[in-house]
């Protein structure tokens, strides 16, 4: 049968030095009664497995038997929480005003706005005060009212502690894969073509950057995190792009929020077109030039323009 189990502490973690692919864990209660999680179902962090001795968890698991001895056996680890601390998934579920404490780990840091995802879902940690020490990847406990803005859900006026025992890892998928259940939750998409990148006449510190994938499926990059190069973003329309990000919502319109400008990089499948125009303009006592067209006043980039052509870079001729 499923029980729950609250307020037990863990007192031995072994795997056989490092033989056994589930540890078994043993855990005691107030009164000193023991029981072990059989094969625990638990994430490993940098070859460490995420529970260690000392640690508070509530437990939900099936209860198993050994010849006469009673075992727990259970199946995701998101069933092993620690000791006050709701798993994600339920504070979703959990009434607008109620007050809840989650673990996750941060994916989108956006001012009063955090984002964390635990192994069951994202929501968005909303902050009084912009928080200074959080980073992409950082694990915390955040405890706050449950609310919704904008389709977001939210815990708001929130207060946190630095925890551990959580892994930034981003989920693979294709624009068409993304629901309302992977909002504040890290994914990665590949393979996809820019198609508008709009910063209101330069009037926006950051740009909005639709991208679009091979089935024309598109997304909204909103406020997107990246660099000026020249006075021109580093991005532009054509560009072909992996974008890690967190998953964001204005009302019902889904988009993607990333905190870097690492987390857009040129397509893996992209061919690398740099090496190429070295070649075309080192010349062989080691200086350079520039391939320009004066009657367009263009110069040759890197950037590729489909499969067989280099864009041109507005240039202006100098001596």
């Amino acid at each position: 049968t499923y029980v729950l189990l609250q307020d037990l502490e863990v007192t031995e973690v072994y795997d056989n030095n490092g033989k056994y692919s589930n540890p078994n864990i043993t855990l005691k209660d107030a009164d000193e009664n023991t029981i072990q999680i059989y094969k625990a179902v638990v994430e490993k962090i940098d070859d460490a497995w995420a529970l260690v001795v000392g640690d508070k968890v509530d437990i939900k698991a099936a209860v198993g038997i050994n010849n006469t001895t009673l075992q727990l056996r259970n199946s995701f680890a998101y069933e092993i929480t620690e000791h006050g601390v709701t798993n994600i998934v339920d504070a979703l579920a959990g009434e607008t005003g109620t007050e809840f404490t989650v673990k996750g780990v941060v994916t989108l840091v956006d001012g009063r706005n955090i984002y964390v995802q635990d192994l069951t879902g994202g929501i968005c940690l909303y902050f009084a005060t912009a928080p200074t020490d959080l980073s992409l990847g950082d694990v915390v406990k955040g405890s706050g009212t449950r609310a919704v803005y904008r389709g977001l859900p939210e815990l708001s006026n929130v207060t946190y502690e630095a925890s551990s025992g959580l892994a930034l890892n981003a989920k693979t998928v294709t624009i068409s894969d993304l629901t309302s259940a992977d909002v504040c939750t890290y994914v990665e998409l590949k393979d996809l073509e820019i198609t508008e990148v709009y910063d209101n006449n330069g009037s926006y510190s950051a740009p909005n950057i639709t991208v679009k994938d091979a089935d024309g499926n598109s997304i909204q990059i909103y406020k997107a995190v990246v660099d000026k190069i020249n006075g021109a973003w580093a991005w532009a329309v054509g560009d072909i792009v992996d974008v890690k990000a967190a998953v964001g919502i204005n009302n019902t319109t889904l988009q993607l929020r990333n905190t870097l400008t690492s987390e857009i990089t040129t397509a893996a499948s992209q061919p690398d077109y740099g090496d190429l125009v070295t070649k075309l303009t080192q010349l062989e006592d080691g200086s350079t030039v520039v391939i320009y067209s004066q009657g367009h006043g263009t110069a040759i980039s890197s950037k590729p323009n489909g499969d067989w052509y280099l864009k041109a870079k507005s240039a202006t001729k100098k001596r």
